[in-house]
């Protein structure tokens, strides 16, 4: 037997969104005057992974002040919002396999560190409004993964049996959440992650392909 559900990370799992969030931040630090700039692959491994407002402190730097940080959210909110659906897409193969496990009887879920409006409107879409079960994005003053919330939240409103779900992220963030919330994990390699042995060998499963996930689940 398969399994039954399956929660998926959204920014490097299901979407390739970096080059939008990139735009955002470099032109939201450029607006507040702050002379930093980033390329994709440095957003991708040294900013995103812990939430929006994570990412600003750390694309700040040395410039991380309480009062600069404000400044840089009221700048990069909106474009963040107004530029992620410039070039971000789905990866190849990924909308083709959600059908085919939805197909199969299987509950698909997002849980992300995205902010919970701008995950819904970019999955909308991206994958239509009846994909997935639900879409959790993080709230405000709720905890970011990988504190387990959301995976939890899931479980008591849809009564999920974890033995039979499945967590599938592209990040450390991702393979520590699926084990705070006790359920098997699937660490994909196309994501924004380094893909290290050590990281590797916390997985219940690693794949490189999108073909794979649907052996595993299904």
């Amino acid at each position: 037997m398969g399994y039954q559900s399956v929660i998926f990370d959204l920014d490097g799992t299901l979407i390739d969104s970096i080059h939008d969030i990139k735009d955002a931040i470099n032109d939201a630090l450029k607006e507040i005057g702050i002379p930093l700039s980033y390329t994709s692959d440095e957003v991708a491994h040294k900013l995103i992974g812990a939430g929006a407002d994570n990412l600003m402190h750390r694309a700040l730097g040395k410039y991380d002040k309480e009062e600069t940080w404000a400044k840089l959210k009221e700048s990069y909110m909106p474009k963040y919002k107004a530029y992620q659906g410039r070039s971000t897409k789905e990866f190849d193969g990924i909308k083709e396999a959600l059908m085919e496990m939805k197909s199969k009887g299987v509950s698909l879920f997002i849980c992300t560190n995205k902010p919970h409006e701008l995950a819904k409107i970019i999955v909308e879409k991206i994958f239509g409004d009846d994909m997935f079960v639900d879409v959790l994005g993080q709230k405000p003053g709720a905890p970011v993964k990988p504190n387990p919330l959301i995976v939890e939240h899931f479980r008591t409103q849809y009564g999920l049996d974890m033995k039979y779900t499945l967590y599938v992220g592209d990040s450390k963030i991702d393979l520590e959440t699926a084990n705070n919330a006790g359920v098997d994990s699937c660490l994909v390699t196309w994501g924004y992650e380094t893909y290290t042995r050590e990281l590797m060998d916390k997985a219940t499963f690693v794949i490189n392909e999108v073909k794979d996930l649907l052996k595993i689940v299904l």
